[in-house]
């Protein structure tokens, strides 16, 4: 079962196109919103953008900000997901690190390997120190 978009959504919009024209939106429409969008101040860029996610049904928040936030460079993306990170409850952080998956199994053998590597050191200094104060003698150990 299908139910129809709230009236005044983008969607109800796209719907009313198709059933007009027999496409979804109207590429003259698009191409207008798209100028109008470059044209315009960053203030109102960023109203744009959050009306548009705001105006979508549910079911289409996710794409439209996916789409958004694939747009970004890398390192702006990583900034913006840091941030948007931050701003949950410690337990969707969590959820979110699970998601993500643990390390492969590469970067797990290099994290033991600098595990042993910092034991073998300590250990090996700490003999060199024990045999040095031998030579020394029992009085000058400490």
């Amino acid at each position: 079962m299908h139910r129809n978009p709230p009236p005044g959504t983008t969607e109800d919009a796209a719907k009313n196109n198709q059933n007009a024209g027999g496409t979804k939106t109207d590429g003259s429409e698009r191409e207008a919103i798209t100028e109008a969008v470059k044209n315009a101040s960053l203030d109102s860029r960023k109203a744009a953008a959050a009306e548009a996610v705001k105006s979508a049904a549910d079911r289409n928040k996710k794409d439209v900000a996916a789409d958004a936030v694939n747009a970004l460079p890398t390192e702006v993306k990583k900034d913006m997901l840091a941030d948007a990170a931050q701003s949950l409850g410690r337990k969707d952080r969590e959820e979110i690190a699970a998601s993500l998956g643990s390390p492969d199994q590469q970067a797990t053998n290099r994290i033991w390997q600098m595990i042993v590597g910092a034991f073998a050191i300590v250990f090996v200094g700490s003999s060199i120190a024990l045999i040095a104060a031998v030579f020394f003698g029992p009085k000058d150990i400490q």
